[in-house]
């Protein structure tokens, strides 16, 4: 599970969903929020994910569950290659249909994957 510190809560992941700007990657739908920094002497810059499963994505909440599970671990592994100097992040991670039949390691190249693209932008 993502810790807490990194996690949206419901009312931004519909901000998110809603405001945010769209990037793609092989098996995720990225939206993107960007804030500029509210207090930097107090706060440093933040990093929010969710991940975001539908029924469209598998009718089986056992499968969606699994799914939201490998992907939070992949994140929770990879969280500290985030390089956000000056801004806050709010992330929703919306998975692919083909995300379903890959194996854990081509979840986490995709995710490290996402976070390079992140950093790049």
């Amino acid at each position: 599970m993502i810790s807490k510190n990194f996690r949206l809560n419901k009312s931004d992941t519909s901000w998110v969903l809603k405001k945010g700007e769209k990037l793609s990657t092989d098996l995720f739908i990225v939206r993107l929020l960007r804030l500029p920094q509210q207090n930097p002497q107090t706060k440093p810059p933040q990093v929010a994910f969710t991940i975001v499963t539908s029924t469209k994505l598998s009718k089986k909440a056992v499968e969606r569950n699994a799914l939201k599970r490998q992907i939070s671990e992949a994140l929770r592994l990879n969280i500290n290659k985030v390089k956000n100097q000056d801004e806050t992040w709010k992330v929703a991670l919306i998975p692919k249909k083909k995300v379903l039949h890959v194996e854990y390691k081509e979840i986490e190249s995709d995710i490290i994957l996402l976070i390079n693209k992140l950093n790049n932008e």
